[in-house]
C-alpha cells in the first residue's frame, strides 16, 4: 500500500496517510475508482468498519449487507452505511 506524509482528509491529523478508494460504476455497470481519499490509519479503518465493529475489506459488500438488513427490518431510512 502506497503511503504519503500529509494531513488526513477526514480528521486533519498530520501523519502518514493511506489511500482509500471511492468506487463508482461506469456505463457498463463495472466498478471504477471515482476518487481517492488520503486518510490516517484510524480514519481509514473507520471507513471499513460496520455498525457491529466488524472490519470489511470490500466496503460495497458491507453496504449491501447492511442495506439488506435494514430492508428486512423495515427501516430502509437507516440503510445509508458509510
Amino acid at each position: 500500500m502506497k503511503q504519503r506524509q500529509d494531513v488526513c482528509e477526514s480528521c486533519g491529523f498530520d501523519t502518514t496517510l493511506e489511500p482509500h478508494y471511492l468506487l463508482g460504476t461506469d456505463r457498463d455497470g463495472q466498478d471504477e475508482v471515482e476518487a481517492t481519499e488520503y486518510l490516517c490509519k484510524h480514519c481509514h479503518q473507520e471507513r471499513h468498519t460496520d455498525l457491529n465493529g466488524d472490519v470489511w475489506k470490500d466496503v460495497r459488500e458491507m453496504d449491501s449487507h447492511w442495506y439488506g438488513y435494514f430492508k428486512e427490518t423495515g427501516d430502509v431510512s437507516d440503510a445509508s452505511v458509510p
